[in-house]
This record gives structure tokens, C-alpha cells and sequence, in this order.
């Protein structure tokens, strides 16, 4: 009688399986996020893991620990690295931060997988190997890295898509998510240019009910003020089209004309923490046959 191996019986088209691990050294890092929830570390997985099914990540510079890579979800960004306790088939999560003040800044990697939430050191079935350069399986971090990171502000201080955006990035036409691609829009125009861009969004979409300039950033929007601006300047004024600007546009207005704001936003040399922020959100709607090959096709119609 032939006895076929587990890896003989594995069907062709599953789905490799890995662990997150999660250890509560990370606790006052999400709280801080999200307040008090009864299962922090599930809320973080599901976040990061898409309820188990999927991450998306860029790879990050390496430090003296080893390598690390960002993942993204929509609430959280957290660094990892190789868990050194396992035989590679575990990330390790060592810093989390809140995804509304770091966003991917490139287009990121997706790998789907069956993950498992790991919170212990314990021990925990052997899983499949981490996929080919996610991670140097040479390298190992550190503990000089593991858990140790800077405060974070308080919840109440962040800003989150509302409900009303998400409408409308969540289910984005194929040109809008195209214009948001989080790629460099140069900003080489004359002073004069730059501020008759701004002003077309500012005026036609009254934006002055959502956010607040500054006395200065008023002369300048309402061209009582004509001066040469510096790229610093040039940063602040576009600072204030953010998430927090449109959550509050979008519970006063109608899903087309939210939908108009996006585009009109979108051909400006925006902060590229805004930009990114966007599309992340518009990207995660995105089925994973549906995403195969869509950025690379988007990249190329934009780079022609």
C-alpha cells in the first residue's frame, strides 16, 4: 500500500498557511488607536490579515535586527519581521502605529494566505514557509527592536474615513482609482499656477465650510496676496485637503458629487501621505483575481 505524504495530499490550488504573532507587549499601542475593545489583538489581526485571508505590504530598510517589512490595514500600519521562535512561518509585530499618520509609500505587495493568530511564545504546528523575499530567512531581528517605540497620540485625535466616504472609495470607477495612483505628481508650476489650482476645488466645492486656512493662506487662496511660494508653503496650503476635509464634505453631500471632489483633488501635487491614504482604501475593494495585474496595467496607461 502507497502512503501519500501531507504534501502529496495538499490540493493544488490551496492556499499556504503562516502565523501573525501578536504578544501583549502591543496592547497600549493599539488601545491607543482604538480605545478599549474586549479582543484587541483579534481586532489587530483581522485589520492586518483582512480577517485572515490576505496582508498587504512594502518592504522596508533594513535595520542592524534585520529585515522588516510595513503592512497595511485600515486602521493600522505595523512593522514586522521574522519570528525567530519559529522555523519560518510566523511575522512577528513589533510596532504598530495608527494608518492615519503612516500609509504605504509605494504600491504595495499582496500575498494571500490562510493566517493564524499566534499571542504566546508557545509552541504552535509547523505552517508553511514565508514566500521568497518577504523576509531574508538569513537574517534575524533583534531585541533591541521588538516592542519598543515612541507614544502615539490618543484616538480622539485621529482621523478615519467615515462611513460616507467609504462609499465611494470602496467602490471607485476604474479612471477615478487610476487617478489617485500613489506615483509623484511634480509640482514645477509658477506661483500664480500653483494658486489658480488650488482655488478651482476651493471655490467650485465651497471647502472653505470643511477646513480653515490660516489669515495668510486666505490672501493668498483669494489672491490678495501675490508672492513667490516655497515648496514648505506650497505643503502647508495642500495639507488641508485630508481625510478629516473630506469625511466632512462627504456627510453634506451626494455620493456623484464626492465622487467629482476626488477627481478634482486628484490632478494636484497632493501630500503623498493624503494620496496614499486614498487609494489604499479605493485598492482594498479590489478582489484579489480582480487585482492580479490591475496596478501594473494602471502604472503603464499613466506612464504613456
Amino acid at each position: 500500500m502507497i502512503v501519500l505524504s501531507k504534501k502529496a495530499q495538499k490540493p493544488a490550488m490551496a492556499l499556504q498557511s503562516h502565523y501573525m504573532k501578536l504578544l501583549p507587549m502591543l496592547e497600549q499601542y493599539v488601545r491607543a488607536v482604538i480605545g478599549a475593545v474586549p479582543d484587541w489583538q483579534q481586532v489587530l489581526f483581522d485589520d492586518l490579515t483582512e480577517n485572515g485571508t490576505r496582508i498587504s505590504y512594502e518592504s522596508l530598510p533594513p535595520r542592524e535586527g534585520g529585515p522588516r517589512v510595513g503592512i497595511s490595514g485600515d486602521q493600522f500600519y505595523c512593522e514586522a519581521g521574522r519570528d525567530t521562535r519559529r522555523e519560518g512561518d510566523s511575522l512577528f509585530v513589533f510596532r504598530v502605529e495608527p494608518a492615519t499618520r503612516r500609509f504605504l509609500s509605494r504600491v504595495p505587495t499582496h500575498h494571500s494566505a490562510t493566517f493564524r493568530i499566534l499571542t504566546t511564545h508557545l509552541n504552535a504546528p509547523i505552517l508553511d514557509p514565508l514566500p521568497t523575499g518577504m523576509l531574508d530567512s538569513s537574517e534575524r531581528v533583534g531585541s533591541e527592536i521588538l516592542g519598543v517605540q515612541n507614544p502615539i497620540i490618543s484616538s480622539a485625535k485621529l482621523s478615519v474615513a467615515s462611513q460616507e466616504l467609504l462609499v465611494i472609495l470602496r467602490n471607485p470607477s476604474p479612471d477615478l482609482r487610476k487617478s489617485w495612483l500613489p506615483i509623484l505628481v511634480e509640482d514645477r508650476q509658477p506661483s500664480t499656477a500653483f494658486i489658480e489650482a488650488f482655488r478651482k476645488p476651493w471655490v467650485k466645492f465651497q471647502l472653505d465650510r470643511f477646513c480653515h486656512l490660516t489669515t495668510r493662506q486666505e490672501s493668498l487662496v483669494k489672491q490678495v496676496l501675490n508672492t513667490e511660494l516655497g515648496r514648505e508653503e506650497r505643503k502647508r496650503l495642500l495639507s488641508n485637503f485630508n481625510i478629516e476635509m473630506l469625511n466632512a464634505f462627504a456627510t453634506k453631500s451626494a455620493p456623484e458629487v464626492i465622487a467629482e471632489l476626488l477627481r478634482s483633488l486628484a490632478s494636484l501635487p497632493l501630500l503623498s501621505t493624503f494620496r496614499s491614504a486614498v487609494w489604499t482604501s479605493m485598492e482594498r475593494s479590489l478582489s484579489r483575481t480582480k487585482y492580479s495585474g490591475t496596478f501594473s496595467r494602471e502604472r503603464s496607461d499613466s506612464d504613456s
